[in-house]
């Protein structure tokens, strides 16, 4: 079942769209509704999924540069418990961004 749908795009862009799917022998709503099939059916994974797995904790026992940017960029969490510099879970979240950084 089709329903109607009004949408506003930019005068400029009409007239190219309306070139484009004469173009291609169809009209401008199937033209429109294959564009919004395509984007449906995008198998685009959420960050976090593409992400997972791809990261190693970094090794960076006494490393100057890590401490440095520890100091710099943890200090204003230091006072929140549950962003301490000592909390593990903390520690290992910023070597593992911070191993990302290193030359």
């Amino acid at each position: 079942m089709k329903q109607k749908l009004t949408i506003t795009v930019d005068a400029d862009l009409l007239p190219l769209a309306r070139q484009y799917a004469e173009a291609r022998g169809i009209s401008l709503s199937s033209l429109i509704e294959q564009a919004l099939r395509d984007m449906a059916e995008e198998e685009t994974p959420a960050f976090a999924t593409k992400w997972r797995g791809k990261f190693r904790a970094a090794e960076l026992k006494d490393d100057p540069r890590y401490d440095a940017m520890a100091n710099k960029y943890l200090s204003s969490f230091s006072s929140i418990p549950m962003f301490s510099l000592t909390s593990p879970s903390t520690e290992f979240l910023t070597r593992v961004r911070l191993q990302n950084f290193s030359i």
